[in-house]
């Protein structure tokens, strides 16, 4: 890994193992280590994919989520039955793994309070949570990726 504040990241905090955690399931780096994944398709996007080389993190809404070891971007690659198959968007799902981190334990404290509310100031809920979102990371929380996650007609797919 040779981007220095990704690997502080994961050395003072790391990275959790889930599965099916609101569509996201991840690997458990602690026993795996790090699984090198070439990139898939195209590269233009918004924001550039650049080389790699990327590791593997897990899949998130139906595509393979990546870590960038340059840059420490998180990015998801689409793939075949993903909610965007058919034309994905902007791969960016983080800015930085800690980025991504803390926007992903926000949307599962917002999703318990919004399915737990029965329906009583869900919309209020979901624009709260895209105004946190876009307060840790706007360029991620501008991507379709964190608008299929704040979509209420997407839900299904978490």
């Amino acid at each position: 890994m040779a981007h220095e504040p990704t690997r502080r990241f994961l050395t003072e905090v790391g990275f959790p193992a889930v599965n099916n955690f609101l569509s996201l399931s991840t690997h458990n780096l602690a026993g795996t280590g790090f699984a090198e994944h070439t990139w898939e398709g195209t590269k233009k996007f918004e924001t550039p994919v650049g080389d790699g080389p990327f590791y593997e993190l897990g899949t998130w809404i139906g595509g393979v989520l990546l870590l960038d070891g340059p840059t420490g971007r998180v990015l998801r690659q689409s793939r075949k039955g993903a909610v965007d198959d058919d034309r994905p968007g902007d791969p960016l799902a983080g800015s930085s793994l800690a980025q991504f981190s803390a926007m992903v334990c926000l949307q599962w404290k917002y999703m318990l309070a919004y399915s737990t509310s029965g329906g009583l100031d869900g919309e209020e809920l979901i624009d709260e949570l895209r105004s946190w979102l876009t307060g840790i990371d706007p360029t991620a929380a501008a991507t379709r990726n964190w608008g299929h996650v704040t979509d209420t007609d997407e839900f299904i797919y978490l």
